[in-house]
This record gives structure tokens, C-alpha cells and sequence, in this order.
């Protein structure tokens, strides 16, 4: 997160909304000095395969994905 909080700073953007359910995304950069506005992405599995892949990201990485977004 170094480059792009530097790109960001160097474009003198100081805060962003950033689409993410990934939680060291966002921690990534606020610890850089960007402010960050989470704007999560709605995800929707088609089968399911994505379901559970889904749902290890949410369990194991501690992504911000809802059981309803599984739905």
C-alpha cells in the first residue's frame, strides 16, 4: 500500500472511497495517511463454488461479506 498511498499523495488526494470488503485494503491505506470512506461491493455468487469461496474470505481473511450477500 506504500505506492499507492504515495501515488494518492503525490495527485494531493488525501481521502477516497474506496470499493472493498477487505478490511487490510482499507487499513493499508489509512495507516499511509489517506482517509478512507469503505464503499463495500455487493457481491452476488452465481454458484456454488463462489458461495463458499465467498465465505472462506469472510471467515478466514475477516472480508466484510454479509451471510445475506450470499444469497
Amino acid at each position: 500500500f506504500d505506492v499507492a498511498a504515495l501515488i494518492l499523495k503525490l495527485l494531493r488526494i488525501s481521502s477516497v472511497r474506496l470499493m472493498t470488503n477487505n478490511p487490510n485494503k482499507i487499513k493499508g491505506l489509512v495507516s499511509r495517511g489517506i482517509k478512507v470512506k469503505p464503499f463495500g461491493i455487493h457481491i452476488k455468487p452465481i454458484n456454488r463454488m463462489m458461495k463458499e469461496h465467498l465465505k472462506m474470505k469472510a471467515n478466514k481473511l475477516g472480508h466484510n461479506i454479509k451471510e445475506n450477500d450470499l444469497k
